[in-house]
């Protein structure tokens, strides 16, 4: 989520698909006054705000420097406000498939560095959060548990990288899915592993709603109406699953402007 002017429609939509948690981007540009009247506007809605944090390159240690100084400016903003001005937690958006440079995740040798050093760097990322009682968060692909490519870099080390996206999930407090495609029964189809893997809420299915190539991995052309119907879909589905901890909608504004359109009679998408 972009911005930090408190969206007036935001409790009405959190209302409307009982959603409880807001990742907002971290940026130290700007002022923390908007920050703080963002983040005590939204509890006093009962809804949380996560600090929204991501670069590939802090999956490798050369770069860890830059991820814990970004966590540290949000304890330092945490330190200087009142309680219901502060974040809650940070989600980690790092991404480290998309590197080119210094290492090529094209590369099955680099790739396997990268995965070595990923989670090497995530728990010293979340002994750094640790430290400040909040709530640690990850985002992966759905494809993580199942990818040719992370299957072929994982052969080189089996001993260390083996059952790769369990070992990241079990480091994190939760793990949101990127589980992007457009039917209930798709999402469904390529998050069972990471649901089923484990018996605690920690698992957080994420759609897509934004414009993307291919169309399949979003529900910006089929709109708010489709999306609210198979987020229904999967919530009756997976709500017995001990895993199961919520749906992440991709991205905010978008969702607005669907909620709207259904709201107010326009098109939503």
């Amino acid at each position: 989520m972009d911005g930090c002017g408190f969206p007036r429609q935001m409790k009405r939509e959190a209302r409307h698909f009982n959603g409880d948690v807001v990742h907002l981007h971290w940026d130290s540009g700007l002022s923390i006054d908007s920050y703080r009247y963002f983040i005590k506007k939204a509890q006093g809605q009962g809804i949380k705000v996560h600090a929204l944090l991501g670069d590939p390159h802090w999956a490798l240690v050369e770069y860890k420097n830059s991820c814990i100084s970004k966590i540290k400016e949000i304890t330092a903003y945490n330190d200087q406000v009142s309680p219901n001005e502060r974040f809650l937690g940070i989600q980690l958006d790092s991404e480290p498939y998309l590197l080119r440079y210094p290492l090529d995740w094209n590369n099955v040798t680099d790739r396997e560095e990268v995965l070595k050093q990923w989670l090497r760097t995530s728990r010293e990322y979340i002994s750094t959060i640790n430290k400040y009682n909040l709530e640690s968060g990850a985002a992966i692909p759905f494809w993580f548990d199942t990818s040719q490519e992370v299957e072929e870099a994982i052969s080189l080390d089996i001993a260390n990288l083996s059952d790769y996206y369990k070992r990241i999930i079990d480091l994190y407090n939760y793990i949101v899915v990127m589980a992007y495609r457009d039917t209930a029964d798709d999402i469904i189809d390529i998050s069972t592993n990471e649901i089923d893997y484990l018996s605690h809420p920690k698992i957080v299915i994420g759609i897509e709603t934004t414009e993307q190539i291919p169309t399949y991995v979003t529900f910006y052309e089929k709109g708010f109406h489709a999306a609210e119907e198979d987020i229904s879909i999967i919530h009756a589905q997976k709500k017995a699953c001990k895993s199961f901890k919520g749906i992440a909608i991709h991205n905010y504004s978008q969702w607005e402007k669907f909620l709207s359109g259904f709201l107010f009679g326009f098109n939503s998408s």
